[in-house]
């Protein structure tokens, strides 16, 4: 039987559910709530990286809840649902942690393995996330190629004008700038 599932986060939201007698049988029950969401994780400094999941800890939201984020490049629902686990498991045993032992023992108790920080499926955990994915139906969620069909980036449309007594330089975004350096009383010619 196939739930009804709204959009991407509801069908998340559901797997976390769907989830539960796998962490309760591994030891790790899910404590709290979740927000989980599809949007591109954030690297130091604000820029992307090749991060497909993420988890920030309840101790930054404001009503201690943790948020889950789930790259929208991911597209296949199985996968899907591994990384899934894999930030769900950040979020039941601590942030803090990071991908050390805590983590690791979380991850071999779940059926994922390494490396900790890009973990994977065992056989024996994707035949259960399949039967996850015949109950919830597709991810339902087309994939997002960063930098792809956004077009060529802009350049600057500023024209260089010189002065061709003094050197002196002004930009401006029009082609047919008529102007005079006032020093020099020459008139500004644009660049090549």
């Amino acid at each position: 039987m196939k739930l009804s599932t709204a959009n991407r986060e509801a069908w998340l939201l559901k797997a976390v559910d769907a989830f539960k007698p796998l962490l309760d049988e591994a030891g790790y029950p899910l404590k709290n709530p979740i927000y989980v969401s599809v949007g591109w994780p954030k690297g130091r400094r604000g820029t992307r990286t090749k991060t497909i999941g993420q988890c920030w800890p309840g101790a930054m939201s404001t009503d201690g809840k943790g948020h889950i984020f789930i790259s929208p490049s991911l597209v296949d629902s199985t996968r899907v649902l591994d990384v899934l686990l894999h930030e769900v498991g950040h979020d039941i045993v601590g942030c803090v942690h990071g991908h050390k032992a805590p983590f690791a023992a979380f991850c071999r108790a779940v059926g994922l393995l390494k490396p900790w920080t890009a973990t994977t499926a065992s056989p024996e955990l994707q035949a259960k996330l399949d039967k996850i994915v015949t109950k919830l139906g597709p991810y339902p969620h087309a994939a997002l190629r960063e930098g792809e069909g956004a077009g060529k980036k802009q350049t600057t449309r500023m024209r260089k004008y010189t002065c061709g007594g003094c050197g002196q330089i002004v930009r401006a975004a029009k082609d047919d700038l008529a102007i005079t350096c006032t020093p020099c009383e020459v008139p500004f010619t644009q660049e090549a």
